[in-house]
């Protein structure tokens, strides 16, 4: 049998809206829930467990909120695939920037970063206001952990912020907040609910 290239299908099932193009990158914002203290409601969906319809803390949790726009404080995160441990998994990296300093910020956001051994669940929004990958989850599957090999802060770089990473190693290469009608507007909501609870 004569070999038939295939990528005509296979282009023509891959959907391009030209008006509207995807964009890249994170917004700059994230919510970082520390599992040490918070133990959140989560609810997958039925037929898609990567999408997540309830991500819900309890009424007197507190979540750390990054909201930093100006110095894109998620530069450099990545997601790897891995099979080191004998089945395919992805290592997803979370490099955030804290332009904060002293000893309180050192002693209340910094240490804790890489003291907790239950570590924290984080959400990202995009910079592309879709659906279904608007709002990015880390850390539900395998909580994200600081790696304390990449702690670094130089006073003359980056305004002196700390550059630190969170890791975890999942079996799904990504998870998303779609809410639960899984519409834009739906995840931006949960998304808000959570915000309003931090410290």
């Amino acid at each position: 049998m004569p070999y038939t290239p295939c990528a005509a299908q296979l282009a023509a099932n891959i959907t391009v809206d030209c008006a509207n193009p995807i964009v890249g990158g994170y917004t700059g914002e994230g919510v970082i829930i520390p599992l040490s203290s918070v133990t959140p409601t989560i609810v997958k969906d039925a037929e898609n467990p990567r999408m997540i319809t309830t991500l819900s803390v309890g009424e007197g949790d507190k979540v750390v909120v990054v909201d930093n726009v100006f110095a894109e404080p998620f530069t450099g995160s990545s997601t790897a695939g891995n099979a080191d441990s004998g089945r395919p998994m992805y290592v997803k990296t979370i490099a955030m920037r804290i332009p904060l300093r002293g000893a309180q910020v050192s002693k209340d956001i910094v240490e804790p970063m890489f003291n907790s051994p239950e570590g924290f669940i984080g959400i990202f929004p995009k910079k592309d206001k879709n659906d279904d990958g608007a709002f990015e989850v880390v850390g539900l599957l395998q909580a994200m952990k600081g790696d304390i090999s990449t702690l670094t802060r130089d006073e003359n770089a980056n305004g002196g912020d700390w550059s630190l990473s969170l890791v975890a190693t999942e079996p799904f290469a990504e998870l998303t907040l779609v809410g639960e009608d899984k519409t834009y507007a739906s995840a931006k909501a949960m998304y808000d609910a959570l915000v309003a609870k931090a410290y």
